[in-house]
């Protein structure tokens, strides 16, 4: 074999494999809000009418950045990593508050939990799953708000 064929051969075997990793985490890409598929709590804090959430991989780590207004026109966005693997958050900009935290455990490529604490306790849980065709993201959220009320939401994502 010459050497340019060679180079070409792992230059396609490289952007295979690349392809493949990608492929292989359904969650990365662009999200947006079906407000309609959605059932949400009508607190002003909690009641969104727009979002959008980008996924990307960054070496070892989702980051995730939000984007959106809620149902008072507040505009809301935070910004933060998660690894690949599960773990806690962390946060760059957007942490609802000093004294909470996040912790994911990732299930497979389709399915995360996310434990919300609140200065160490259980204050909700999520379950975050990317449907199999890839085209949607169901989050069922379950816990207590800041005022101790408890609520159940589940918004609906498509892939843009």
């Amino acid at each position: 074999m010459r050497e340019g064929s060679r180079i070409v051969l792992s230059l396609i075997i490289v952007l295979v494999l690349t392809t493949v990793a990608m492929a292989a985490e359904p969650i990365i890409g662009t999200w947006k809000l079906n407000f309609a598929k959605s059932k949400m709590p009508l607190t002003p804090q909690q009641a969104i009418k727009e979002e959008t959430i980008v996924v990307r991989q960054v070496g070892d780590q989702f980051e995730i950045t939000s984007t959106g207004i809620r149902m008072d026109g507040s505009p809301f966005s935070s910004k933060y990593t998660i690894p690949l693997q599960g773990g806690a958050a962390t946060y760059q900009q957007g942490a609802l508050d000093e004294a909470v935290s996040n912790i994911f455990t990732r299930i497979d490529t389709n399915t995360m939990y996310m434990t919300r604490l609140r200065n160490g306790k259980q204050v909700g849980v999520s379950r975050i799953v990317v449907s199999k065709d890839g085209k949607t993201i169901q989050n069922t959220t379950k816990g207590m708000d800041v005022q101790g009320k408890l609520f159940e939401r589940v918004t609906v994502f498509e892939k843009q």
